[in-house]
């Protein structure tokens, strides 16, 4: 939570940042971006796509050496609906119930 004068002094930030910086915040899902930036409507953040979740999944699938099909951890890409994390751990979830093969 943010004081008023801190959120405008971020938002100033933002709208105007220095060069070569990238911002990467993360809110509750329930928060929602339309509540936590209702005065920053120019800001605009969309969920990585799904080719990187999909890169990632089978990244993590071979350092935990589990067998898997691509249209299976397409499926759980999917699953984590814009939302990385949500992805991981449904891919933990199906890891825990499949085992090594999937």
């Amino acid at each position: 939570m943010l004081s008023t004068p801190a959120f405008n002094a971020l938002l100033k930030t933002i709208d105007e940042p220095p060069e070569l910086v990238v911002f990467i915040m993360a809110i509750p899902k329930a928060e929602g971006p339309e509540r936590f930036f209702r005065a920053a409507s120019s800001l605009s953040f969309a969920p990585s796509p799904p080719q990187g979740f999909l890169d990632r999944l089978r990244l993590i699938a071979k350092a935990e050496k589990i067998a898997v099909e691509d249209d299976a951890l397409r499926e759980i890409a999917r699953s984590g609906e814009g939302s990385m994390r949500d992805a991981q751990s449904a891919f933990d979830q199906v890891i825990s119930f499949a085992g090594t093969t999937i």
